[in-house]
């Protein structure tokens, strides 16, 4: 997707998707460079939500669809109703496996099967919700 900057507030507004080259202070370069939907699955996931992008069932989905993990059960250090992770879908076998692949532990082309059990093991309940990109800025 292309970038959405802000025209008033580039990518520290709530309505830019993106990033840019930083400076090479971390703090800095977090709070100046990435906008809070490139940095944050809650934040992609609303912002997405918000210019164009939906919902889609399991039995829908297709590579390039992002998958987003929200917290249901309580107990953990996410809060219930919180998306705390996303994933891509990179494939869908013929009988309707969808394999994702994410940068956290290095998941490639794995089932989001098994990834939902392991994430609901590690963390308690998740929703998976599937978000297909349709951007509206461009």
């Amino acid at each position: 997707m292309k970038k959405k900057i802000d025209p008033w507030t580039g990518l520290m507004g709530d309505d830019a998707w993106g990033r840019q080259s930083g400076t090479g202070w971390d703090w800095l370069d977090q709070h100046a460079y990435h906008s809070e939907s490139w940095a944050r699955a809650e934040g992609l996931q609303n912002f997405l939500l918000h210019h164009g992008s939906k919902e889609v069932p399991r039995a829908e989905a297709q590579p390039g669809d992002i998958v987003f993990y929200e917290q249901v059960a309580p107990g953990t250090e996410t809060a219930p109703g919180e998306t705390h992770h996303a994933a891509v879908v990179t494939s869908v076998t013929p009988d309707g496996d969808v394999k994702l692949t994410q940068h956290t532990s290095s998941f490639q082309n794995v089932s989001l099967d098994s990834r939902e059990h392991i994430a609901n093991r590690n963390g308690g309940e998740q929703r998976i919700r599937i978000v297909r990109p349709e951007p509206d800025w461009y």
